[in-house]
């Protein structure tokens, strides 16, 4: 649940500031309004007893991939297309391997790790662009809060989904709780941030203009 407010704080945001936001947040905010939708669908899923839903975000699965490396791409100008595209097919060919050989209704764990690389690499340009470029108080940078949140939460993934099958094994149920707490309040802490972007893009690039009115 707590996940789910974080993402539908970042899909409000996304929603009312989506016209004044650069091709690369909109990517962001398109991606964040359909994270929630999913989330929501699964969510709603689980309360009617239909706790076996795993189908439902592999299928979602190469999409959130995409919408965020859309996002990057536009956002680090200076990456070659291919790499996006070269990184992209790897993970689509090993969720399609997985999906093929496991089902659906099997979590594709390597493709997620795949993704989750990917995710880091991307935004760790994007971040580096931006420290580059921005010519500012670093803490006023929208693409600052959006990578700290992204790197952050795909960092910690790749370590947990690596070892998550040795897990299983020994039985170290109470350990995978843990991590799935912890991992739960990062991706809140993730979107948090993302709206936090979307704001101070406006603010930026958008300020409010004071009324006339005002000044007479």
């Amino acid at each position: 649940m707590l996940q789910l407010s974080g993402e539908f704080i970042a899909c409000i945001a996304a929603i009312y500031f989506f016209t004044t936001l650069s091709t690369g947040f909109r990517w962001l905010a398109i991606h964040a309004i359909t994270a929630f939708l999913v989330e929501l669908a699964g969510f709603i899923m689980r309360t009617h007893g239909h706790t076996d839903n795993q189908w439902l975000f592999n299928c979602y699965l190469p999409g959130d991939c995409a919408l965020q490396l859309l996002a990057a791409y536009y956002l680090a100008t200076k990456i070659p297309r291919y790499l996006f595209i070269v990184g992209f097919l790897a993970f689509l060919i090993t969720w399609a391997m997985e999906i093929y050989t496991k089902g659906v209704m099997v979590f594709t764990v390597k493709a997620y790790i795949i993704d989750s690389i990917l995710q880091m690499l991307a935004y760790l340009f994007v971040q580096h662009k931006a420290a580059m470029d921005y010519r500012g108080r670093f803490a006023r940078c929208p693409e600052l809060w959006v990578c700290l949140g992204i790197i952050t939460y795909y960092g910690c993934n790749i370590p947990f989904f690596s070892i998550l099958g040795y897990l299983v094994v020994i039985k170290a149920y109470d350990v995978i709780k843990l991590l799935f707490v912890i991992l739960e309040v990062l991706i809140h802490i993730r979107y948090l941030f993302v709206a936090v972007a979307f704001c101070l893009y406006c603010k930026i690039h958008h300020p409010l203009k004071p009324s006339t009115d005002a000044l007479r």
